[in-house]
């Protein structure tokens, strides 16, 4: 078989196995299971997400209890002082002890609000955590089930393609090793990487070719087209 002969025969067959692979490749049980899939890692990822931030919570609340602690201690200090003031107190002294206890009492108000929203939130999190770790089982038990399926539609096409696949192989072994490797990377950009030339024109692109690359295609099979990089031959 000539070189051409073999080239046309290869690409033939790897459209074959191209459409036998899309075939299960775009198929409904493929796409369920990578539906599953992709549910499966979302999950996860936002369960450790949000279990990694009911953390942060839980530390923000233990540093608000220890904040909250010393402020509780601050406060029973000055209302004691403020309380044993006396008659011969000063003023201002009196003053300066009711502004401090205010304070201490807004500063109790502010820590008890923000302790309130981080339970409050904490709460809703650990809800919808358990909610997803209870989905969890039943979507990998689904994933197990469609890729049983899914395996043995692979396998249909395994089986399928394998003779196809054997064939090329063979015509690989008959042809030139960097025309193999070209046609390859050019498969890879279009579906048919071997065309014929129509007149002075590349069959994939219909661009003109320069009368040098058209002369060169006189001495050898096949040519590369000089603007889509497709194999050329005469038509």
């Amino acid at each position: 078989m000539e070189q051409l002969e073999l080239l046309n025969r290869y690409q033939e067959l790897a459209r074959q196995v191209q459409t036998v692979e899309n075939g299960l490749r775009n198929s409904p049980i493929r796409k369920k299971l990578l539906h599953a899939r992709n549910y499966i890692l979302t999950v996860q990822n936002n369960l450790k997400a949000m279990e990694d931030e009911t953390a942060k919570i839980r530390a923000t609340l233990d540093a608000l209890s220890n904040r909250y602690a010393s402020a509780a201690g601050k406060l029973e200090k000055e209302s004691v002082h403020y309380t044993a003031a006396d008659d011969e107190s000063d003023a201002a002294d009196v003053a300066d002890m009711r502004g401090e206890v205010n304070g201490i009492l807004n500063q109790f108000n502010a820590l008890e609000k923000e302790v309130l929203n981080l339970l409050k939130k904490l709460s809703s999190m650990e809800q919808e955590i358990a909610k997803m770790a209870t989905n969890i089982p039943k979507a990998k038990e689904d994933y197990a089930k469609t890729k049983v399926v899914y395996d043995a539609e692979l396998a249909k096409v395994t089986e399928e393609t394998a003779p196809l696949k054997a064939e090329m192989e063979k015509i690989e072994a008959q042809l030139p090793g960097d025309l193999v490797k070209n046609l390859k990377q050019i498969s890879t950009k279009f579906a048919n990487p071997l065309v014929a030339l129509h007149g002075n024109r590349c069959g994939g692109c219909n661009m003109e070719l320069s009368a040098a690359t058209l002369k060169r295609l006189a001495d050898s099979p096949v040519i590369e087209c000089e603007n889509c990089g497709r194999l050329v031959y005469q038509g």
